[in-house]
């Protein structure tokens, strides 16, 4: 047996290495990619959660409070356009109560009796666009209300456009 020359190899070859690295770039490379999307995901999902939650608060007040109202003030109302105002005849806690949702920056804002309740809409949620629709017979009123909400979650924009309808109590 010759004892100049070892029987077993020790190490790595140049060729074994750079193959190693290569598949380890790979699979990284396919897992931040992964991560990347995930995370693009949530972000989607987050501005489409604000946009539906605003909505839902803002389409139930609006619902709540036609239902509830007497009449239409159209003389103070605005319909058919960008930027809508609907104010409403109604009682509350047992007297008469005039209603107002008016646009105000890209903000959605209520008025009961000339004092501002507040916002509608959320602080990261912008109303791009606002119309109210009226229509009547001689028994009823009824609103809609179209609403087009605009939200920014790192860079990603969404929007939506919302649409209801509501029957005025008072006039049926």
């Amino acid at each position: 047996m010759n004892s100049h020359y070892p029987q077993f190899k020790n190490g790595y070859t140049l060729l074994e290495t750079i193959i190693v690295i290569t598949i380890a770039s790979l699979v990284i490379g396919v897992t931040v990619s992964i991560f990347s999307s995930f995370i693009d995901s949530y972000r989607h999902v987050k501005a489409l959660g604000r946009i539906n939650s605003s909505a839902v608060v803002v389409l139930d007040r609006i619902t709540r409070e036609l239902k509830l109202a007497s009449s239409i003030d159209y003389v103070n109302s605005e319909f058919n356009t960008h930027p809508g105002r609907l104010v409403l005849n109604s009682f509350y806690k047992g007297s008469s109560a005039v209603v107002d949702f008016y646009f105000d920056n890209g903000v959605l804002k209520m008025k009961r009796d000339g004092v501002e309740v507040g916002a509608l809409t959320r602080d990261d949620v912008t109303v791009g666009n606002l119309i109210f629709y009226s229509s009547n017979n001689l028994k009823s009123s009824i609103v809609r209300t179209d609403i087009d909400l605009i939200t920014n979650v790192s860079s990603i924009v969404k929007s939506a456009t919302f649409y209801s309808s509501a029957v005025i109590r008072g006039g049926y």
